[in-house]
């Protein structure tokens, strides 16, 4: 039997795996990020990036270039900026807005990491 830890954790996992997959398909959407957040402040824990995803939310917000998403993340569910992609690139939030074009979004996250 799973200890009630090790089923938050794994029901925290599958919201994760979730919003993730909402992020990456439609990123670009404000009412992606309307739907993502609500499900963070029902479950706060999902904002972890399970260990087999390359990125995590904040990246997924950067890669599109959404200010909405970014400010979000940082501002309500203190997402972390500095955290790396898991694909070996090591990059943070900032380097893969940058590398999409997104110089304000980047910006803003290196200010934020500062």
């Amino acid at each position: 039997r799973s200890s009630p830890s090790a089923l938050h954790t794994m029901a925290a996992e599958k919201v994760a795996h979730e919003l993730l997959t909402i992020a990456r398909d439609r990123g670009c959407e404000d009412s992606a990020w309307e739907a993502i957040f609500e499900q963070l402040r029902a479950h706060p824990a999902a904002l972890a990036r399970p260990a087999v995803r390359k990125m995590n939310l904040l990246h997924q917000a950067a890669y599109w270039g959404h200010l909405i998403g970014v400010k979000g993340l940082l501002d309500e569910f203190h997402a972390d900026p500095g955290e790396l992609t898991g694909d070996g690139m090591d990059m943070d939030a900032a380097t893969v807005a940058a590398a999409e074009g997104h110089h304000a979004v980047a910006a803003l996250l290196r200010e934020a990491s500062e």
